[in-house]
C-alpha cells in the first residue's frame, strides 16, 4: 500500500489540510517524520487515515468519557462528535492510495450534524480503473482488508 494524498476537514484539531505524499518532500523519502507542537495535529494525521481506511481510529476506541463543555453533556470518545473540530458541523477524511493490487483508490469518512443534532458518519471506497464504488459497510471492509492487506486491528499495531 502506499499513500498518494489524504484531505482532511474539520477533525479534530485541523480545519483543513491536503497532504500529498507522491509530491516532495514526501515522494523522495521513503521514511519522514511527523513532528509539531502539542496539539498541532500529529495524531490527527494518523486518526484521519484510520477513519477513511475504516471509519475507526485507536483514539476513539481507547478513551474515556469526557465532559463535553459547548453543550455541557457527557460524551465519550467512541462518540464521532470527539473527532469534528470544535463548532464544525461536518468533517471528513479522504485518503488516496495504492492498494497492494496497484490500483488506485479513494476511501472517503465523512460526518455531519444533522438539524436535529444528531449526528451521522458515512463511508465510500471507489476504484475507477476496477468499477467500483461502495458505500455498504461491509462491502467496503472486505475490500479494504483486500487491498490493504491488513484488518483494522493489523494496521494499528
Amino acid at each position: 500500500m502506499k499513500y498518494l494524498s489524504l484531505h482532511i476537514k474539520n477533525i479534530a484539531s485541523i480545519e483543513k489540510a491536503d497532504i500529498y505524499f507522491d509530491q516532495e518532500p514526501f515522494s523522495g523519502n521513503p521514511i519522514f517524520l511527523i513532528c509539531g507542537e502539542t496539539g498541532s495535529g500529529k495524531s490527527t494525521i494518523l486518526d484521519t487515515i484510520c477513519l477513511a481506511l475504516y471509519a475507526n481510529t485507536p483514539r476513539i476506541n481507547n478513551s474515556a468519557t469526557v465532559k463535553e463543555k459547548e453543550e455541557n453533556e457527557v460524551m465519550g470518545f467512541k462518540d464521532i462528535r470527539q473527532m469534528m473540530r470544535r463548532g464544525a458541523k461536518e468533517g471528513s477524511a479522504e485518503l488516496h492510495f495504492i492498494g497492494n493490487d496497484e490500483q488506485t483508490y479513494t476511501a472517503l469518512w465523512t460526518v455531519r450534524q444533522k438539524r436535529t443534532g444528531n449526528v451521522e458518519d458515512s463511508r465510500s471506497l471507489e476504484c475507477p480503473a476496477k468499477g467500483l464504488y461502495l458505500t455498504k459497510k461491509r462491502e467496503i471492509d472486505t475490500e479494504i482488508e483486500r487491498c490493504v492487506g491488513m484488518k483494522y486491528e493489523q494496521f494499528c499495531r
